[in-house]
């Protein structure tokens, strides 16, 4: 026998916002060094794309995994006098 629709539990997932759960704001690197660092979300990554909006001079994001990629050199720092 059929139950009513009034008598079926429903059950709601609670929508959160999107957060990156391993983000450090701080990274330390030396001259001529690269960084390499690979953001994770809560939610299923295959949903969203990685963009970086006025990005520094340097970074690079990959849209579909969210790798952060920083190359520092020398000119980038340094200009020639």
């Amino acid at each position: 026998m059929l139950k009513p629709i009034h008598d079926i539990p429903h059950i709601f997932a609670p929508d959160t916002a999107l957060r990156i759960t391993n983000f450090s704001p701080f990274f330390s690197l030396h001259v001529d060094s690269s960084l390499n660092y690979r953001f994770q979300i809560n939610k299923d990554p295959r949903k969203y794309y990685w963009y970086l909006k006025n990005a520094p001079a340097g970074f690079k994001i990959d849209k579909d995994n969210g790798t952060l990629s920083f190359r520092s050199n020398k000119s980038l720092f340094y200009p020639d006098v």
